[in-house]
């Protein structure tokens, strides 16, 4: 588990909102929605954090006290800051991650982006989509989430959620009419943040 320095406006320090991930997918989807945030609302401070070992964010039981693969609160607390919300990609269910943040009792808000037994087997990205793992959903529920807290103007926001919806309305097109996937969303590839 580690901050990316790369992938953050704010790798310390104070931040709006924090994302994670955890798999392949994910983190692709969520590189790209922070990346998304980050080119709209290039003020917000966030940190990124990449879960390789998931299982160390599990808050053992007694009999596990001296578990030497978990966090310890205080690093649980370097990674997620308390009361900051936490949009998390993950390649699995969605409550798995959400137990992990209660058991710590975790009190921010934790919106896991991951499998959702919805939907049909269409396209390899529109599968994302259904899930709502995909950064289109990812970052409108960051906008979302920022606005409500104040942290970017509320009519940026709804330009931004607005934008989102638009592409998502393309896939569906496209995908269900054309049977395939759109290529910028496929081949998407890393640029430097604001």
């Amino acid at each position: 588990m580690k901050i990316i320095d790369w992938a953050s406006t704010a790798p310390s320090g104070d931040v709006d909102i924090t994302f994670a991930s955890a798999g392949t997918e994910p983190t692709i989807e969520t590189l790209a929605a922070l990346w998304l945030i980050n080119q709209a609302f290039p003020e917000v401070k966030f940190r990124y954090v990449n879960v390789v070992e998931l299982l160390r964010l599990q808050k053992k039981s007694e009999a596990y006290l001296n578990s030497e693969r978990e966090l310890s609160d205080d690093d649980f607390n370097k990674f997620f800051q308390a009361d900051t919300p936490v949009i998390f990609g993950f390649h699995g269910f969605e409550d798995l991650v959400e137990s992990f943040f209660f058991e710590r009792k975790f009190r921010g808000d934790v919106y896991v982006h991951g499998y959702r037994e919805d939907g049909d087997i269409t396209t390899t990205y529109d599968m994302r989509v259904y899930s709502k793992l995909d950064r289109f959903h990812q970052a409108k529920e960051a906008a979302e989430i920022l606005s409500a807290n104040g942290k970017i103007d509320q009519d940026a926001a709804v330009t931004f959620i607005t934008k989102m919806e638009d592409i998502l309305a393309k896939h569906y097109e496209v995908t269900r009419n054309e049977g395939h996937d759109i290529e910028e969303f496929t081949n998407w590839n890393w640029a430097p943040l604001k």
